[in-house]
């Protein structure tokens, strides 16, 4: 009896909520969405990709020599901070990029 009655009203509860809008806006949906975006935009891209090439050529092979002696890597620091690596999130009128959190997190 109860199994009945709940295939009977089931469909029309499905019908009267709001599950047929979440539907339309899911992963799921037919229709793009104009949800947030996560992907990086060109500027983001490259500004990750300087990074990484530094890192790659300056940073990491003179990582075990600083890290053995000590010694503070202000040649590598001056660098980064030539290349504009060290300077995002200060503001342009300090002599910054002003970039975002978001980019300074790159």
């Amino acid at each position: 009896m109860l199994s009945t009655i709940t295939r009977q009203l089931v469909p029309q509860l499905v019908a009267k909520s709001r599950l047929p809008a979440i539907r339309c806006v899911s992963s799921h949906a037919s229709e793009p969405s104009t949800g947030y975006s996560f992907g990086l935009t060109e500027d983001q891209q490259q500004m990750v990709d300087m990074a990484k090439k530094f890192t790659r050529e300056e940073i990491m092979p003179k990582a075990r020599h600083h890290d053995e002696t000590g010694e503070y890597p202000i040649d590598i620091i001056k660098k980064a901070h030539a290349l504009g690596l060290m300077t995002t999130s200060i503001p342009e009128e300090y002599g910054g990029q002003g970039l975002s959190l978001v980019d300074h997190c790159l």
